[in-house]
């Protein structure tokens, strides 16, 4: 079932996390917790090529992952939702 418009899927602390790294690094911390969780991060011009590249490296030091060359697509990038999945996907056990 799908989640409400709004709503968090997990209480992993994905989204929370990825909202402090923007918070901090990327944009004013009232814009931060405005943002909607499918809001279009590329297109709005939240995250550009540097911004992406010190995300993943956030990624993969706070949750402990690799990011593989072939998974820097958009659609693993493009909002907060997408990010978290991605995130969570990668945590699952194999």
């Amino acid at each position: 079932m799908a989640e409400p418009a709004g709503s968090m899927a997990a209480d992993d602390g994905v989204e929370e996390a990825v909202l402090g790294f923007l918070a901090g690094d990327v944009i004013p911390p009232e814009e931060a917790r405005a943002l909607d969780e499918d809001r279009d991060l590329l297109s709005s011009g939240v995250l550009n090529s540097l911004t992406l590249a010190h995300l993943v490296v956030f990624l993969e030091e706070r949750f402990q992952l690799r990011v593989e060359p072939r998974e820097f697509e958009p659609e693993n990038f493009r909002s907060l939702r997408a990010i978290a999945a991605f995130v969570r996907n990668k945590r699952a056990p194999r």
